[in-house]
């Protein structure tokens, strides 16, 4: 069965089984492609085409998955950048989230990103690590791998754009309920595994039995309180715990 994406040195494009491409920019070392495209190709396959890619040209290029103005950093509302990049010393596809603040410009920020992303990456059965862009060295990026590279890319990507997310929505390393309406809203609502239920966040395993009284009263009850309060936001499906840190 041939590659679902190769590498073509002549056209210089990734080169897509749907008869799509994503032609190499030699001069930014960035290329855009649709996520689409990367969604059914195996990790190991995506690997293999973009290290082919990597030896034709310098620098080395990634994908800018994720160009859209919704991911953007609360702080200082610039983009939060979701990329595919392939490492050529450690020989494997790395998902990245690089984030508009340079290394040690927030210092209690870099320090809160690991129990931030924790159960993003837990969920994806990933590894990841804070460090600095790949390409200037000076933005504070996360990056995720997945050691399984039989697994589709799609898994390494929605990983990665889930952090990324859930980066753009954070405001002084904590997630608002402003911020977690936007991710839900964004189709992120993966990056709120393991909040805490509080004042302003309820999860559900299961919807509201409608049908019955009790379950009118329920989401009566459960809307009147948000009401009362500081507003809130009710997840269904969904089973919080307690791993990322939240704000009124």
């Amino acid at each position: 069965m041939p590659a679902k994406v190769r590498f073509d040195p002549e056209r210089k494009a990734l080169v897509f089984g749907d008869g799509s491409d994503a032609p190499v920019d030699e001069t930014g070392g960035w290329t855009a492609v649709e996520p689409a495209q990367v969604r059914l190709t195996s990790i190991a396959e995506l690997g293999a085409a973009m290290a082919a890619a990597d030896r034709s040209q310098s620098p080395a290029f990634a994908w800018s998955l994720w160009p859209e103005p919704a991911a953007t950093n609360s702080r200082s509302r610039e983009p939060t950048r979701a990329f595919l990049r392939w490492d050529p010393d450690r020989r494997e596809l790395r998902g990245g989230a690089m984030l508009d603040i340079e290394r040690g410009e927030d210092p209690s920020l870099e320090a809160a990103l690991p129990a931030l992303i924790a159960a993003v990456v837990q969920n994806a059965d990933a590894t990841s690590d804070v460090t600095e862009d790949p390409y200037r060295g000076r933005w504070v990026t996360v990056e995720l791998t997945i050691g399984d590279t039989a697994r589709p890319s799609g898994d390494l990507l929605r990983a990665t754009t889930d952090v990324a997310a859930l980066l753009a929505a954070t405001r002084e390393g904590q997630i608002t309920l402003e911020s977690a309406r936007g991710l839900v809203a964004g189709g992120h609502a993966r990056a709120l595994v393991g909040m805490n239920e509080g004042t302003w966040l309820d999860g559900k395993a299961e919807p509201y039995p409608l049908g019955d009284p009790v379950g009118k009263w329920e989401l009566a009850k459960d809307v009147a309180a948000f009401a009362t309060a500081v507003g809130g936001l009710i997840v269904i499906p969904a089973r919080p715990r307690s791993t990322h840190p939240a704000s009124r």
